[in-house]
């Protein structure tokens, strides 16, 4: 949030949209969705969407290489994506969302 002259202003997107829990937990480690999980469960509330999960997954690692661009600019960007790099290396094509390489449905996941 930015305090500006005329009251306080949202300075990304994302904090005032509304959307699915899962992307919330976009590109989170397995054991934060499973706390996550196990928590909503507890309390009465739906657990996580595994399709959806995937999809925001998939996309969230889409974001996570495309800060390589940044590399020349913020060399320091490189240290702190290889985990999330290393991670995406061991996902299925297109996180698992069955679409083959031309992005049609049906590929193997």
């Amino acid at each position: 949030m930015l305090a500006t002259a005329n009251g306080e202003l949202y300075s990304d997107f994302e904090l005032v949209a509304l959307g699915p829990v899962e992307w919330d937990l976009a590109g989170l480690w397995p054991e934060c969705e499973a706390a996550y999980d196990s928590a909503a469960r507890r309390h009465g509330l739906r657990g996580l969407d595994e399709r959806a999960l995937r999809f925001v997954n998939a996309v969230g690692m889409s974001r996570t290489v495309a800060c390589l661009a940044l590399a020349p600019q913020l060399p320091m960007l490189v240290e702190a994506v290889k985990p999330s790099i290393e991670r995406w290396r061991t996902m299925p094509f297109a996180g698992g969302l069955g679409l083959d390489a031309g992005g049609a449905l049906g590929g193997t996941s």
